[in-house]
């Protein structure tokens, strides 16, 4: 019988993949160290503006900010509103002893509100970013195909009700963890955020300060894979989400993702979903909307 933690895991792939809502968990607590391999993953925003905003390490931390900030508005229902940049997304509280613990985003939108535009004109002023580059990927790589929130409900609090359950088995203080267990959260965030950079043995154990005997024995003790078995999955979750919400060529998706060349891109691709992109974008592209989001308004 499955763990509840892969009930988690299958729900996720299933609105991401199969609904082709954009996901993402923000677990700002830590509360959930022992699935950080199989959780951080999702603790992403995939679309092709974020993507482009957080390859920068003080636009990324500006992010982590801003999340504590999200957290401390979560009530007990759910909200739509903008992040710091203009991104708009829905807001589901996940609870915990009464409070909130972390939160799911529903996210990749735009449009809806007045002031969201004006804040991603206000990051290019005020971090003298190419206003050009990034209105591209704000206009191509958010949507204003907005689902209802009556649309959403129904498939998003089950799984704020499976982070609830799952939060109930954990252990309370977090610092039961051991050593090797921090070590090894520290480990996959490195990774969840350099995976589409020219990232090798030798820098992450450099950046660890450890050996890399030692990392590469830790990373696959926890995870049951190596490490760049686990690159090239996040690197191939990244990739679905581009191939299928956006027009972006197949060697400028494989260049932003790390790949040495696309064609070697294409074979990973394919051995993991047996598909080639091209395919892969043909089958997936706006499915949730032809199918489902056409149903209900706009909030």
């Amino acid at each position: 019988m499955k763990l509840l933690i892969d009930k988690i895991i299958d729900y996720l792939d299933y609105l991401r993949n199969f609904l082709h809502l954009k996901v993402s968990f923000c677990n700002i607590g830590g509360y959930f160290k022992e699935y950080i391999h199989l959780l951080q993953p999702y603790n992403r925003h995939l679309n092709a503006y974020c993507f482009h905003i957080k390859n920068n390490p003080k636009f990324f931390q500006t992010c982590i900010e801003k999340q504590h900030l999200v957290l401390q508005k979560c009530g007990g229902e759910a909200f739509y509103g903008s992040c710091w940049a203009g991104e708009e997304e829905y807001v589901f509280p996940i609870k915990g002893e009464n409070t909130a613990i972390g939160f799911i985003s529903v996210y990749g939108y735009r449009g809806q509100l007045a002031h969201s535009e004006e804040k991603m004109k206000n990051v290019c002023k005020k971090y003298g970013i190419d206003s050009a580059v990034l209105e591209k990927n704000y206009f191509s790589g958010l949507t204003e195909q907005v689902p209802s929130l009556n649309a959403l409900s129904p498939v998003i609090y089950p799984l704020c009700a499976m982070f609830e359950l799952l939060y109930l088995q954990m252990p309370k203080n977090i610092a039961q963890y051991s050593e090797s267990s921090s070590l090894y959260a520290e480990l996959v965030n490195y990774l969840c955020y350099n995976y589409n950079k020219n990232i090798s043995l030798d820098k992450i154990a450099a950046h660890m300060n450890y050996s890399k005997s030692y990392i590469r024995q830790l990373f696959y003790k926890q995870a049951g894979k190596t490490i760049f078995q686990y690159i090239n999955l996040l690197r191939i979750n990244n990739a679905k989400e581009m191939l299928s919400s956006t027009s972006m060529p197949i060697g400028e998706i494989s260049e932003k993702l790390g790949f040495c060349n696309s064609n070697y891109f294409s074979n990973v691709f394919k051995k993991s979903t047996g598909l080639k992109p091209l395919e892969y974008r043909k089958q997936n592209t706006s499915l949730f909307e032809r199918q489902i989001l056409n149903s209900f308004n706009r909030p």
